[in-house]
């Protein structure tokens, strides 16, 4: 991996092992683990009875980190899925909460405005902007 050592600033490049990103990713990924815990916990019943049923997506960013998945469905025992696109995924999940128009306020949040969600959308980029039936923002 091409760089710049820190003490000479001189341009240099290491050598980046799996093993080392895996390392490094042990902790952040435990805490996501037991983030997901913790909510299964405290969740009602009849919806953890459903997350158990049929599982968990996992979007976002940090769903592209490889192995996360498993990792989850290891340590909680639950089926976990990451889509194909998990940023758009969120994107578009929002644009269909706004358009159902059942947006509320979730833990002292503001429902999102549709301002916020095309701002999204556009640093995103133009396949996220689409809503579920394909209209654009």
């Amino acid at each position: 991996m091409p760089g710049r050592y820190l003490v000479s600033g001189l341009p240099g490049q290491v050598q980046v092992t799996a093993d080392k990103v895996a390392q490094v990713l042990y902790e952040p990924a435990q805490a996501i683990v037991e983030a997901i815990q913790s909510l299964l916990e405290k969740t009602r019943p009849e919806l953890t009875a459903d997350i158990v049923a049929r599982g968990m997506v996992l979007v976002g960013g940090r769903a592209q980190l490889r192995g996360l998945d498993r990792l989850i469905a290891h340590e909680t025992g639950l089926s976990v899925k990451v889509p194909r696109d998990p940023d758009g995924s969120v994107i578009r999940g929002m644009a269909a909460v706004l358009e159902s128009g059942k947006s509320r306020t979730v833990g002292g949040a503001p429902p999102l405005s549709r301002a916020r969600v095309a701002l999204a959308t556009s640093r995103a980029g133009p396949t996220a902007a689409a809503t579920p039936r394909g209209d654009r923002l």
